[in-house]
């Protein structure tokens, strides 16, 4: 697996997932206007609980699919990669059921008890299914992404999403007459239909990719001593998976009854958390994408190095991701700051949704070193480090909300998620400095970006105003500066060297065209 396969897989990825969030933010603006703020915190209500069980149901598994495979064939050991996913077919097919049925059937408590909104029971129970049907689609993605064939796991996700966004977008506008609660379960089934039709793709893929597969002449593990390695393995992973959705359930369980404590209203609250976790929070996720792809193909490929022994590769390798990371995360940070207000209104209507998502803003830089460098850890075996690391920023993000929310509004709920993220990626980045040494060439990887950004955060700051004056339209000054922005920073980016000639030909499409046209330009070698 080389370097180049690396970033080419990470950029398959994170297409797919670009894809995905786009439509993702697509469905959010008309169900915004349709269902409001008190409509989109129902939703709401039902995702974080959703997220955390499907979190504890897939254990973690999918990363360990990944990483064991991605060693089994660096080992020259083809049947033992099958035995892995076979094996952990079976464990997420259980698993999943199990957990749907305790979903489905604890979806009362859940409502009564820790939401506090029984108009979220439908959603619950709504989106219970899809737990069963994601956690066997993960195994066929942890399979595929061990063997660094990204592009099944790329087109699941966007079928998965297309089919998801049409159904929930179906499904809200019909069911709205009978309530909002009504469409608030509607729109949350669109994770079952999406996870069903994904499912069919992979199994489709893997009908035909199957008899290809290698026999090899090694004698696999049996199937018990298989699903305890992949299962202790996965344990810590796991943890990390859970505690993200965790930490959705603080602000959910926090944030409206400090904003009541504060001498808000019941619906205000709701409202203000609505702006927050529907309106602002998607919005920080989305720069992430890229990051989460980058994680993705860096687990199978520090896995690789690892278990060859390789410690010059794990530091390029780590070094390299951390770059694309830094590369993508910064100019994100910055833009979604700067243009926080207008962003807002142009895509939901709602300008008030902007303080909120300012506040917020830094976390996109700090979720992203954090998701890039546990999966770096992860890879090298050291799964209990990014769990012990993301609890701690957890700890202070709850002591923050508790305190902030209730003296600065749903702002101090922003700041504190903020804290939470730099404490964990601070951390993580010590252990890994600690564990192979430098890895962050600062260079390329820091200095660069921040001087791209800084010619990026100019010219927003003129041209925004001197847009908005000129088309009086919120919406095309918005677009209009956003994209004068991102070619200022990609062009400056390229233009001082930020990545190297094998970088750019990594790139599947454009990337070796790139190249092609910096070399004439001079602005290459």
């Amino acid at each position: 697996m080389s370097q180049q396969s690396f970033v080419r897989g990470a950029f398959i990825l994170a297409l797919a997932h670009l894809i995905s969030r786009v439509l993702g933010a697509v469905y959010r603006i008309p169900l915004y206007r349709i269902m409001g703020d008190e409509g989109i915190g129902l939703i709401q209500m039902a995702y974080p609980v959703y997220s955390t069980v499907l979190a504890v149901s897939t254990v973690g598994l999918p990363v360990a699919v990944s990483k064991l495979v991605a060693e089994k064939i660096a080992q020259h050991k083809p049947r033992g990669a099958l035995r892995v996913f076979t094996t952990s077919l079976v464990i997420l097919a259980f698993s999943g059921l199990f957990f749907s049925v305790l979903l489905y059937t604890g979806a009362s408590f859940i409502v009564h008890e820790v939401t506090g909104d029984p108009r979220a029971f439908l959603s619950i129970v709504a989106i219970s299914p899809a737990i069963f049907f994601v956690a066997i689609m993960s195994a066929f993605r942890g399979y595929f992404q061990g063997l660094q064939n990204m592009t099944p796991t790329a087109v699941s996700q966007i079928i998965e999403q297309v089919v998801r966004v049409g159904t929930m977008f179906l499904l809200a506008w019909l069911l709205l007459p009978k309530g909002l609660e009504f469409a608030a379960a509607g729109a949350t089934f669109g994770a079952v239909t999406g996870a069903i039709v994904g499912l069919l793709y992979l199994i489709y893929v893997y009908a035909g990719f199957r008899p290809g597969v290698p026999e090899g002449s090694e004698d696999p593990d049996p199937f018990w001593l298989m699903a305890k390695r992949i299962v202790l393995f996965a344990i810590p992973i796991s943890l990390v998976g859970i505690i993200m959705p965790l930490i959705q359930l603080i602000d959910m369980s926090v944030v409206p009854g400090r904003l009541q404590a504060s001498g808000l209203d019941f619906q205000e609250a709701t409202r203000l958390y609505g702006q927050l976790s529907g309106g602002a929070v998607p919005l920080i996720n989305m720069p992430t994408v890229f990051t989460a792809a980058i994680a993705a193909s860096l687990v199978p490929s520090i896995s690789e190095a690892a278990a060859v022994g390789s410690m010059a590769q794990i530091r390029r390798r780590t070094s390299l991701g951390l770059k694309l990371t830094i590369v993508i995360v910064l100019p994100a940070t910055v833009g979604m700051y700067l243009l926080a207000t207008p962003i807002a209104d142009f895509l939901y209507g709602a300008p008030e949704v902007g303080a909120p998502l300012a506040a917020m803003s830094s976390v996109i830089l700090f979720l992203g070193i954090q998701m890039t460098t546990s999966a770096v850890l992860q890879g090298m075996g050291k799964t209990m480090l990014p769990v012990q690391n993301l609890v701690a920023g957890a700890v202070v993000k709850l002591i923050l909300t508790w305190f902030l929310t209730f003296s600065y509004g749903i702002q101090g709920a922003a700041y504190a998620s903020v804290a939470g993220f730099l404490i964990a990626a601070g951390l993580n980045m010590a252990a890994l400095h600690a564990e192979v040494g430098s890895i962050v060439d600062i260079g390329s990887a820091v200095l660069k970006p921040v001087l791209s950004s800084a010619a990026m955060a100019a010219t927003v700051i003129l041209l925004y105003p001197w847009a908005q004056r000129i088309f009086e339209s919120n919406g095309m000054a918005t677009l209009l500066t956003i994209g004068a922005g991102a070619a200022i920073y990609g062009m400056l980016l390229l233009g001082i060297g930020t990545l190297s000639s094998e970088e750019l030909h990594a790139i599947p499409g454009v990337g070796p065209r790139l190249y092609e046209v910096l070399l004439r330009l001079g602005l290459a070698k």
